[in-house]
């Protein structure tokens, strides 16, 4: 299952805004560190526990020492041959969601299940977030 950003718009900012997910664990493993912290940044907006890498094997070390909810991972970290993360989640059958990133994402990749395209909007974590650990909105009953 692909992501097109376009379809998760429906989110409202304000909606967002209101998601919490405490408790949960997610690691992103992308090779630009920019977009590591801009996701991380993001997650951690929802109140997960983010945490990051930057490289396949610093990656598979973080997945091999730790457990996770939720990894988002660079799907260049896949290709034959690879070491690190992708070794990690091959050799180990953990419980935890997947998440591809890819710059762009072309007809017949199927590294993993779902891939989003980057830059990744915060509306679209929401969105993912609240689908696979529900939704757990946070009311502000001071106003």
């Amino acid at each position: 299952m692909y992501f097109k950003d376009e379809l998760f718009y429906s989110y409202e900012d304000e909606y967002a805004s209101r998601l919490r997910f405490y408790g949960i664990r997610a690691m992103i493993a992308d090779n630009n560190s920019d977009e590591n912290a801009d996701i991380k940044k993001m997650l951690e907006s929802y109140g997960v526990n983010a945490y990051s890498a930057t490289s396949s094997e610093e990656a598979g070390e973080l997945y091999h020492k730790n457990e996770y909810d939720i990894i988002f991972v660079d799907t260049g970290f896949f290709k034959k041959g690879s070491s690190g993360i992708a070794k990690e989640i091959g050799e180990n059958k953990k419980n935890h969601i997947i998440i591809g990133l890819a710059d762009e994402v072309k007809e017949g990749e199927k590294e993993l299940e779902v891939v989003l395209t980057k830059p990744i909007k915060k509306n679209l974590v929401g969105c993912i977030l609240s689908r696979e650990f529900g939704q757990q909105e946070v009311f502000d009953f001071t106003t």
